[in-house]
């Protein structure tokens, strides 16, 4: 196999309806080629037809078919022969379907288009290749992203049901087991059902709070009378709790004010200031100790 230096991409300048049997033939009869000018031509509807096996040299630019593999999709001209880059969809996705398998059997080939050779004063392929490629490029990407947020998002989705239905169960067995409007709840190790407390007791508690089974002892207690206890008991230290946390934070903020104010305070009074009170703390001392020790006896009194 020669040398892959290049993928170059065409158009065949011809309307989209125009048979790769006449185009073929016009090069043979008109232009006197002895080979084709292309490896592969793209239909309208999307066919990739190999019209050249690329171990041989087409004749698709002058000065690089050697080391070159041409690509042209049937099209490339409006209705008055004016360059436009009218690939059908089918093309676009033919054309990167095949670009992809040559590049990954010639991964040192770069992907060029006809005019983007030296010397070239063609339009051909009538589109800008290296923009065409960082779009293709960039779409790949996103559609990567979006899929793997959409697969994400079902993940989450399926946790989140998950996580929801083993809630509900969890809820429904404790709605059965500890619901005061039922017949039986667990407190403990021991059943309570109707003014008696069950231990060891083998069984199922049905849908309803009713007990099914048995237990090796059981003793008798008020049933409604021990549960609004422990509730009362709930609430008082609910209460006590709710009372001890506004209280802390209460005292929380007066020291957060105290600081606040302190800090203010000290950053506002000009250093001369605190000169002056220091000489006159100094002066009161020495001049007056006797006094100024029973006025502060009598301040702290």
């Amino acid at each position: 196999m020669r040398t892959i230096k290049y993928l170059v991409v065409h158009c065949t300048a011809t309307p989209h309806n125009t048979t790769i049997a006449s185009i073929m033939n016009y090069w043979k009869t008109v232009l006197g080629w002895k080979n084709p000018g292309y490896h592969y031509m793209i239909k309208a509807d999307g066919e990739i037809v190999n019209t050249f096996p690329i171990e041989q040299i087409s004749n698709g630019v002058a000065g690089f078919n050697s080391v070159s593999i041409h690509i042209a999709y049937i099209g490339g001209i409006d209705a008055k022969g004016k360059a436009v880059d009218n690939r059908t969809p089918a093309q676009v996705a033919s054309q990167i379907k095949l670009l992809k398998e040559l590049k990954a059997r010639f991964p040192n080939a770069e992907i060029k288009g006809h005019r983007d050779f030296p010397n070239v004063k063609k339009e051909c392929p009538c589109f800008d290749v290296k923009t065409w490629l960082k779009t293709i490029t960039l779409l790949i990407a996103l559609c990567i992203c979006l899929t793997g947020c959409k697969v994400s998002r079902n993940s989450q989705s399926d946790k989140n049901s998950s996580y929801k239905s083993e809630t509900t169960t969890e809820k429904a067995e404790e709605k059965a087991t500890t619901s005061k409007e039922s017949d039986a709840w667990r407190l403990g190790n021991a059943y309570k059902v109707k003014g008696y407390t069950l231990f060891d007791f083998v069984g199922k508690i049905n849908t309803d709070g009713s007990l099914e089974g048995s237990a090796s002892s059981a003793i008798y207690s008020s049933q409604e009378q021990n549960h609004s206890e422990e509730k009362q008991s709930s609430k008082e230290q609910t209460k006590i709790l709710k009372r001890t946390v506004k209280e802390t934070k209460l005292v929380t903020k007066q020291v957060t004010i105290t600081k606040t104010v302190a800090k203010t305070v000290t950053q506002n009074i000009p250093w001369w200031v605190w000169f002056a009170g220091a000489v006159a703390i100094v002066t009161a001392l020495f001049l007056q100790p006797q006094s100024l020790i029973v006025k502060l006896k009598n301040l702290i009194k």
